[in-house]
């Protein structure tokens, strides 16, 4: 996974920066500025109209941990000495 500059997208598909940014949101890729590293193949999916490339840990729903069992509760210990009767 190779990651791009923004800008040099734009530059290569002789478009302004702005356009590529919108694109990029569009297709649901998180970007703040021109000077934003994505990575290639998704970018140019997003730029060129295609479904974006996934690598199948992104297609899996993530699973659930089942939690350890609580401990059993124990019974208070017995009070005894000269203070308790």
């Amino acid at each position: 996974m190779a990651k791009v500059r923004v800008h040099e997208l734009a530059k290569a598909h002789d478009m302004s920066s702005k356009d590529v940014l919108d694109k990029l949101r569009a297709a649901g890729i998180k970007v703040k500025a021109p000077a934003s590293a994505v990575d290639e193949d998704e970018a140019k999916a997003a730029i060129e109209g295609r479904p974006l490339p996934s690598n199948g840990a992104q297609a899996e729903a993530p699973r659930a941990v089942p939690l350890p069992a609580p401990p059993p509760a124990r019974a208070p210990p017995a009070l005894s000495g000269p203070y308790h009767r």
